[in-house]
Protein backbone atom coordinates (compact mmCIF):
# COMPACT_ATOMS: atom_id res chain seq x y z
CA UNK A 1 0.00 0.00 0.00
CA UNK A 2 2.60 2.14 0.77
CA UNK A 3 4.63 1.11 -2.24
CA UNK A 4 1.68 2.03 -4.29
CA UNK A 5 1.59 5.84 -2.95
CA UNK A 6 4.56 6.50 -3.51
CA UNK A 7 4.79 5.47 -7.25
CA UNK A 8 1.70 7.82 -7.64
CA UNK A 9 3.79 10.93 -5.96
CA UNK A 10 6.72 10.37 -8.43
CA UNK A 11 4.10 10.21 -11.06
CA UNK A 12 2.60 13.32 -10.29
CA UNK A 13 5.63 15.10 -9.70
CA UNK A 14 7.47 14.10 -13.11
CA UNK A 15 3.83 15.07 -14.76
CA UNK A 16 4.25 18.52 -13.16
CA UNK A 17 7.81 18.99 -14.13
CA UNK A 18 7.33 18.22 -17.51
CA UNK A 19 4.79 20.75 -17.77
CA UNK A 20 6.60 23.49 -16.02
CA UNK A 21 9.63 22.66 -18.73
CA UNK A 22 7.34 23.16 -21.84
CA UNK A 23 6.20 26.07 -20.46
CA UNK A 24 9.55 27.19 -19.86
CA UNK A 25 10.87 26.39 -23.28
CA UNK A 26 7.85 28.22 -24.89
CA UNK A 27 8.65 31.25 -22.84
CA UNK A 28 12.47 30.64 -23.90
CA UNK A 29 11.12 30.49 -28.37
CA UNK A 30 9.05 34.01 -27.36
CA UNK A 31 11.92 35.61 -26.11
CA UNK A 32 14.68 34.53 -28.61
CA UNK A 33 12.24 35.72 -31.41
CA UNK A 34 13.58 39.40 -30.95
CA UNK A 35 17.26 40.18 -30.96
CA UNK A 36 18.18 42.72 -28.01
CA UNK A 37 17.80 45.65 -30.11
CA UNK A 38 14.20 44.04 -30.49
CA UNK A 39 14.78 43.26 -34.31
CA UNK A 40 12.76 40.29 -35.46
CA UNK A 41 15.15 37.05 -36.15
CA UNK A 42 12.82 34.65 -36.76
CA UNK A 43 10.61 34.33 -40.34
CA UNK A 44 7.14 34.02 -39.33
CA UNK A 45 7.37 36.42 -36.91
CA UNK A 46 8.80 38.98 -39.13
CA UNK A 47 5.72 38.42 -40.68
CA UNK A 48 3.48 39.00 -38.32
CA UNK A 49 5.29 41.78 -36.97
CA UNK A 50 5.12 43.45 -39.87
CA UNK A 51 1.48 43.19 -40.40
CA UNK A 52 0.63 44.50 -37.41
CA UNK A 53 2.66 47.55 -37.83
CA UNK A 54 1.07 48.49 -41.36
CA UNK A 55 -1.96 48.07 -40.16
CA UNK A 56 -1.26 50.46 -37.29
CA UNK A 57 0.44 52.74 -39.22
CA UNK A 58 -2.30 52.75 -42.25
CA UNK A 59 -4.64 55.36 -40.04
CA UNK A 60 -1.89 57.64 -39.76
CA UNK A 61 -0.92 57.51 -43.32
CA UNK A 62 -4.51 58.11 -44.56
CA UNK A 63 -4.70 61.00 -42.69
CA UNK A 64 -1.81 62.23 -44.24
CA UNK A 65 -2.73 61.46 -47.47
CA UNK A 66 -5.79 63.37 -46.70
CA UNK A 67 -4.23 66.48 -45.61
CA UNK A 68 -2.20 66.64 -48.65
CA UNK A 69 -5.34 66.37 -51.24
CA UNK A 70 -6.77 68.81 -48.68
CA UNK A 71 -4.00 71.14 -49.44
CA UNK A 72 -3.21 72.14 -53.27
CA UNK A 73 0.01 72.28 -54.24
CA UNK A 74 1.38 75.93 -55.45
CA UNK A 75 1.96 76.21 -58.66
CA UNK A 76 5.09 78.15 -60.54
CA UNK A 77 4.20 81.21 -61.95
CA UNK A 78 5.39 82.29 -64.91
CA UNK A 79 5.45 86.44 -65.25
CA UNK A 80 3.37 87.05 -68.63
CA UNK A 81 5.10 89.17 -71.58
CA UNK A 82 3.78 92.27 -72.35
CA UNK A 83 3.37 93.49 -75.65
CA UNK A 84 6.73 95.72 -75.49
CA UNK A 85 8.49 92.26 -74.41
CA UNK A 86 7.15 90.30 -77.87
CA UNK A 87 8.03 93.65 -79.89
CA UNK A 88 11.16 93.38 -79.01
CA UNK A 89 12.23 89.91 -79.67
CA UNK A 90 10.60 90.22 -83.66
CA UNK A 91 12.63 92.95 -83.75
CA UNK A 92 15.64 90.82 -82.35
CA UNK A 93 14.48 87.92 -84.68
CA UNK A 94 13.55 90.68 -88.02
CA UNK A 95 17.63 91.70 -87.03
CA UNK A 96 18.95 87.93 -88.14
CA UNK A 97 18.44 85.60 -91.34
CA UNK A 98 18.46 82.00 -90.62
CA UNK A 99 20.68 80.18 -88.50
CA UNK A 100 20.68 83.12 -85.70
CA UNK A 101 23.25 85.29 -87.94
CA UNK A 102 22.53 89.28 -88.29
CA UNK A 103 22.00 90.64 -91.90
CA UNK A 104 25.19 91.99 -93.01
CA UNK A 105 25.40 96.01 -94.32
CA UNK A 106 25.84 96.74 -98.44
CA UNK A 107 28.54 98.74 -99.75
CA UNK A 108 28.51 102.38 -99.08
CA UNK A 109 27.60 104.26 -102.01
CA UNK A 110 30.76 104.99 -104.53
CA UNK A 111 32.30 101.70 -102.75
CA UNK A 112 30.24 98.94 -104.58
CA UNK A 113 33.10 97.81 -106.70
CA UNK A 114 35.22 97.63 -103.71
CA UNK A 115 35.48 93.56 -104.11
CA UNK A 116 36.71 94.12 -108.06
CA UNK A 117 40.14 95.05 -106.79
CA UNK A 118 42.81 93.00 -105.38
CA UNK A 119 44.45 94.52 -102.48
CA UNK A 120 47.32 93.02 -100.68
CA UNK A 121 49.06 94.32 -97.57
CA UNK A 122 52.92 94.38 -97.79
CA UNK A 123 53.47 96.42 -95.17
CA UNK A 124 51.36 96.88 -91.66
CA UNK A 125 50.37 101.03 -91.03
CA UNK A 126 50.22 102.35 -87.51
CA UNK A 127 47.59 104.49 -85.20
CA UNK A 128 44.76 101.63 -86.95
CA UNK A 129 42.27 102.13 -84.34
CA UNK A 130 42.34 106.23 -84.81
CA UNK A 131 42.66 106.72 -88.17
CA UNK A 132 41.61 104.87 -91.49
CA UNK A 133 41.21 106.51 -95.09
CA UNK A 134 37.52 107.02 -95.76
CA UNK A 135 36.09 107.55 -99.33
CA UNK A 136 35.36 110.82 -97.58
CA UNK A 137 38.93 112.23 -96.97
CA UNK A 138 41.66 114.16 -98.72
CA UNK A 139 44.85 111.60 -98.79
CA UNK A 140 48.56 111.86 -99.45
CA UNK A 141 50.36 109.35 -100.90
CA UNK A 142 53.62 107.34 -102.28
CA UNK A 143 53.32 105.39 -105.13
CA UNK A 144 54.37 103.38 -108.08
CA UNK A 145 51.87 102.48 -111.27
CA UNK A 146 52.86 100.01 -113.67
CA UNK A 147 51.14 97.91 -116.57
CA UNK A 148 49.94 94.19 -115.63
CA UNK A 149 50.76 93.13 -119.29
CA UNK A 150 54.00 93.99 -119.54
CA UNK A 151 55.40 95.37 -115.73
CA UNK A 152 56.52 98.88 -117.86
CA UNK A 153 56.01 101.65 -114.65
CA UNK A 154 54.05 104.41 -115.74
CA UNK A 155 54.04 107.14 -112.89
CA UNK A 156 56.19 107.13 -109.57
CA UNK A 157 56.75 109.50 -106.86
CA UNK A 158 60.41 107.99 -105.96
CA UNK A 159 63.69 109.12 -107.08
CA UNK A 160 65.87 106.82 -109.10
CA UNK A 161 67.75 105.73 -106.30
CA UNK A 162 64.58 104.73 -105.01
CA UNK A 163 64.49 107.76 -102.44
CA UNK A 164 60.89 108.73 -101.65
CA UNK A 165 60.13 112.42 -104.07
CA UNK A 166 57.25 114.39 -104.07
CA UNK A 167 53.72 112.17 -102.90
CA UNK A 168 50.95 113.16 -104.42
CA UNK A 169 47.57 114.21 -102.93
CA UNK A 170 44.11 113.44 -103.86
CA UNK A 171 40.78 113.82 -102.93
CA UNK A 172 38.56 110.67 -102.49
CA UNK A 173 35.67 109.60 -103.78
CA UNK A 174 35.19 113.08 -106.48
CA UNK A 175 37.54 111.79 -109.62
CA UNK A 176 40.71 112.97 -108.47
CA UNK A 177 42.18 109.74 -109.27
CA UNK A 178 41.42 107.15 -110.78
CA UNK A 179 38.32 104.44 -109.64
CA UNK A 180 40.06 101.70 -108.55
CA UNK A 181 43.00 103.34 -106.95
CA UNK A 182 40.64 105.04 -104.64
CA UNK A 183 39.06 101.87 -103.99
CA UNK A 184 42.18 100.12 -102.90
CA UNK A 185 42.96 103.10 -100.92
CA UNK A 186 39.97 102.91 -98.60
CA UNK A 187 40.84 101.45 -95.10
CA UNK A 188 43.91 102.21 -95.19
CA UNK A 189 46.13 103.18 -92.01
CA UNK A 190 48.94 105.81 -92.14
CA UNK A 191 51.68 104.37 -93.03
CA UNK A 192 50.52 101.21 -94.76
CA UNK A 193 51.81 99.35 -97.84
CA UNK A 194 49.39 97.72 -100.36
CA UNK A 195 49.75 96.29 -104.05
CA UNK A 196 46.40 97.11 -105.73
CA UNK A 197 45.45 95.29 -109.32
CA UNK A 198 42.81 97.40 -110.56
CA UNK A 199 41.25 96.01 -113.25
CA UNK A 200 40.60 97.86 -116.79
CA UNK A 201 36.74 98.63 -115.80
CA UNK A 202 38.20 100.55 -112.75
CA UNK A 203 40.64 102.62 -114.78
CA UNK A 204 38.66 105.67 -114.91
CA UNK A 205 38.00 109.40 -113.93
CA UNK A 206 41.73 111.12 -112.73
CA UNK A 207 42.84 114.95 -112.85
CA UNK A 208 45.95 116.37 -112.18
CA UNK A 209 48.67 113.49 -112.13
CA UNK A 210 46.20 110.77 -112.96
CA UNK A 211 44.32 112.88 -115.88
CA UNK A 212 44.04 111.55 -119.36
CA UNK A 213 47.29 109.95 -121.59
CA UNK A 214 48.91 109.88 -117.83
CA UNK A 215 47.19 106.64 -117.07
CA UNK A 216 46.92 103.79 -119.11
CA UNK A 217 43.59 103.50 -120.44
CA UNK A 218 41.50 100.19 -121.02
CA UNK A 219 44.11 97.75 -119.35
CA UNK A 220 44.67 96.35 -115.74
CA UNK A 221 46.90 98.18 -113.77
CA UNK A 222 48.85 97.26 -110.70
CA UNK A 223 49.80 99.97 -107.89
CA UNK A 224 51.61 100.00 -104.81
CA UNK A 225 50.86 102.87 -102.45
CA UNK A 226 51.64 104.05 -99.13
CA UNK A 227 49.83 106.20 -96.95
CA UNK A 228 51.13 108.98 -95.80
CA UNK A 229 48.01 111.32 -94.38
CA UNK A 230 43.98 111.42 -94.62
CA UNK A 231 41.93 114.34 -93.62
CA UNK A 232 38.38 115.30 -94.42
CA UNK A 233 37.41 116.91 -97.74
CA UNK A 234 34.68 119.67 -96.29
CA UNK A 235 34.52 120.21 -100.62
CA UNK A 236 32.87 116.90 -101.36
CA UNK A 237 29.50 117.43 -101.26
CA UNK A 238 29.89 120.83 -102.13
CA UNK A 239 27.56 121.78 -105.59
CA UNK A 240 30.62 121.89 -108.80
CA UNK A 241 30.28 125.62 -110.11
CA UNK A 242 32.02 124.84 -112.78
CA UNK A 243 29.54 122.47 -114.50
CA UNK A 244 26.18 124.85 -112.82
CA UNK A 245 28.30 128.28 -114.68
CA UNK A 246 29.11 126.15 -118.22
CA UNK A 247 25.75 126.45 -119.11
CA UNK A 248 26.70 125.70 -122.77
CA UNK A 249 28.74 122.80 -121.49
CA UNK A 250 31.91 123.57 -124.07
CA UNK A 251 34.59 122.88 -120.79
CA UNK A 252 35.23 126.49 -120.36
CA UNK A 253 33.74 129.39 -118.61
CA UNK A 254 32.79 132.93 -120.80
CA UNK A 255 32.69 136.06 -119.24
CA UNK A 256 29.29 135.86 -120.53
CA UNK A 257 28.50 132.46 -118.21
CA UNK A 258 30.13 134.56 -115.17
CA UNK A 259 27.70 137.38 -115.30
CA UNK A 260 24.58 135.19 -115.49
CA UNK A 261 25.92 133.70 -112.04
CA UNK A 262 26.92 136.39 -110.66
CA UNK A 263 22.95 138.29 -111.69
CA UNK A 264 21.17 134.94 -111.32
CA UNK A 265 17.33 135.44 -110.26
CA UNK A 266 18.36 139.17 -110.27
CA UNK A 267 16.80 139.80 -107.10
CA UNK A 268 20.55 140.90 -105.63
CA UNK A 269 22.23 142.37 -108.74
CA UNK A 270 19.95 143.23 -111.20
CA UNK A 271 21.01 142.43 -114.99
CA UNK A 272 23.09 145.84 -116.24
CA UNK A 273 24.16 147.49 -113.27
CA UNK A 274 27.16 148.61 -113.38
CA UNK A 275 28.45 146.56 -110.24
CA UNK A 276 27.89 142.88 -112.46
CA UNK A 277 30.29 144.24 -114.71
CA UNK A 278 32.81 145.12 -112.03
CA UNK A 279 32.39 141.62 -110.16
CA UNK A 280 32.40 140.01 -113.58
CA UNK A 281 35.64 141.50 -114.89
CA UNK A 282 37.06 140.98 -111.37
CA UNK A 283 36.52 137.36 -111.70
CA UNK A 284 38.05 136.98 -115.33
CA UNK A 285 41.09 138.59 -114.10
CA UNK A 286 41.92 136.56 -110.81
CA UNK A 287 40.81 133.18 -112.60
CA UNK A 288 42.12 133.72 -116.21
CA UNK A 289 45.49 132.73 -115.30
CA UNK A 290 47.12 132.08 -118.10
CA UNK A 291 45.23 135.27 -120.28
CA UNK A 292 43.34 133.69 -122.91
CA UNK A 293 40.01 134.67 -122.34
CA UNK A 294 38.13 131.73 -121.15
CA UNK A 295 38.68 129.98 -117.45
CA UNK A 296 39.98 126.53 -117.95
CA UNK A 297 38.78 123.13 -115.46
CA UNK A 298 42.43 123.93 -114.21
CA UNK A 299 42.13 127.11 -113.41
CA UNK A 300 38.59 127.32 -111.48
CA UNK A 301 38.94 127.66 -107.96
CA UNK A 302 35.70 127.44 -106.45
CA UNK A 303 33.72 124.16 -105.26
CA UNK A 304 34.02 121.83 -108.61
CA UNK A 305 34.34 119.03 -107.08
CA UNK A 306 31.30 116.19 -107.12
CA UNK A 307 31.04 112.21 -107.47
CA UNK A 308 31.68 111.06 -110.76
Amino acid sequence: MNLLKVMVLCIFAVSVVCAEDTKTKDSVKAEDSKDVDGVCVSKEDCASQSQTEKDEEEPESKYTKEKQEETPEKEDVQPKETKEDEKDKDEAASGEEEGGEKKEEGPKKGEEETHLVKIEVLEEGKWCEKLKASNDDAVTVHLRGSKVSDGSEFITTYKEDGSEGLSIPFRMGVGDSIKGLELGVIGMCIGELRRLTVPASLVRNGREEFKGDKIPRGEDLTFEVRLLGAVPNYQKGMPNMFKSMDKNEDGVIQREEIYDAIVGDGETFPRGAPVVDELADEQMTNLDKNKDGVIQWEEFNLPKWDEL
